[in-house]
């Protein structure tokens, strides 16, 4: 047995907490104060050319025709949005727009506006034909922003990557750079997002989110894209049914820019999309939503996680788990799934068999603890 195991032996079975091993659990957003809406926009470019044509003609960024509607949102409702950007786009055949053409001259006003305006990478694009994964294509992406003052905070951390795809060497390799990424958003719908397997993705799916523990990255479930939404308040109106609490803590609404805004007609007000947006904004705030950013959510979090080992107030025996406090206790396999849950009680007799599982408590004040066990 390792010198660094520690050991507790109760009865016939014998629990093991361990210091490494790789572990997904849910971030608790339930303890929220505040339920969040994020809106954001895939495959961005067309805006991003269009500052590129009238760089010598626009005063403002807000003389586009997408980004003055996505102000005028702001500035009624407080809404706030992520340009999920292309490094290079096809235009014509051999006429492809690239991200480090865009002028340094509208800097400035991306920082002063980062509040509710971010930058997010999503691919390399469309130029050669696939969507390709290579930190020196996120490196080109981060050239949309100068070297200025406020720099770091126009880029969003939680980006939502094309296809929902990314290897965990280039997802880590995101983590590592600069700005470095605290996770990802991910897909709304079954496919596997990431690295993920089904069955986290799964988790994602029915609880909003998923912390990976080891690799320190964090996945936010994409609730909808809104074309695929024919009537926009039957959609929401299924998250006020408690049913779907679990789902509707941070809602991840998202379409693509082709939607909204065309290289080659600008804004488009013929398909409904700006009318699914403005009632999106109006449920959130008659729902008591907060726009927000999930990357905010995550430096908001609640703080007294300890990972490794016991916690004072936490002790375990037999197949009973105790707290010194009421709280709420999850347990999980080691897939992420949760086998065990109780809610505002001191402790819990479960019927574990043996295995490696991971507790998660948190307490009345939203403090969380995670320890990690083996039943023998």
């Amino acid at each position: 047995m390792q010198k660094n195991l520690k050991s507790i032996n109760h009865g016939i079975k014998r629990i093991l907490f361990i210091p490494v091993m790789l572990c997904f659990f849910a971030l608790n957003t339930n303890g929220q104060s505040q339920k969040v809406m994020h809106i954001s926009f895939d495959d961005v470019h067309y805006v991003l050319q269009n500052l590129t044509v009238n760089k010598n003609t626009y005063q403002s960024i807000f003389e586009n025709p997408m980004l003055n509607k996505l102000k005028l949102f702001h500035d009624t409702y407080g809404a706030v949005f992520s340009l999920y950007c292309f490094d290079e786009f096809e235009l014509a055949v051999g006429n492809v727009w690239r991200i480090e053409a865009l002028p340094t001259a509208f800097a400035h006003e991306f920082v002063q506006n980062s509040s509710w305006l971010k930058l997010g990478f999503h691919s390399r694009g469309t130029a050669t034909g696939s969507a390709e994964y290579n930190i020196s294509y996120y490196n080109t992406f981060t050239t949309v922003m100068p070297d200025i003052e406020g720099r770091a905070n126009c880029f969003d951390l939680i980006p939502r990557l094309h296809g929902f795809a990314g290897s965990l060497d280039f997802c880590k390799s995101l983590k590592n750079a600069n700005p470095g990424l605290i996770g990802f958003l991910s897909a709304d719908d079954t496919r596997a997002s990431y690295y993920l397997n089904t069955t986290q993705s799964s988790y994602i799916n029915s609880n909003d989110s998923l912390h990976d523990l080891t690799n320190d990255l964090y996945f936010f479930r994409t609730e909808k894209r809104l074309e695929s939404v024919s009537n926009i308040t039957t959609f929401l109106a299924q998250y006020l049914n408690p049913a779907y609490a679990s789902q509707a803590n941070v809602m991840v609404i998202f379409t693509h820019e082709n939607q909204l805004y065309s290289h080659y007609s600008g804004l488009n007000t013929t398909n409904g999309m700006l009318t699914k947006i403005d009632g999106c904004i109006k449920w959130a705030v008659a729902n008591n939503y907060k726009f927000d950013y999930p990357m905010n959510i995550i430096k908001k979090a609640p703080t007294s996680v300890n990972a490794i080992g016991i916690s004072d107030y936490i002790s375990i025996k037999g197949n009973t788990i105790c707290s010194s406090e009421i709280g709420s206790f999850k347990v999980f396999n080691l897939s992420g799934a949760l086998v065990f849950q109780q809610e505002n009680v001191l402790s819990i007799d479960t019927n574990l068999s043996s295995g490696i599982y991971a507790l998660q408590f948190m307490g009345l004040d939203g403090g969380r603890t995670f320890k990690k066990f083996i039943i023998k």
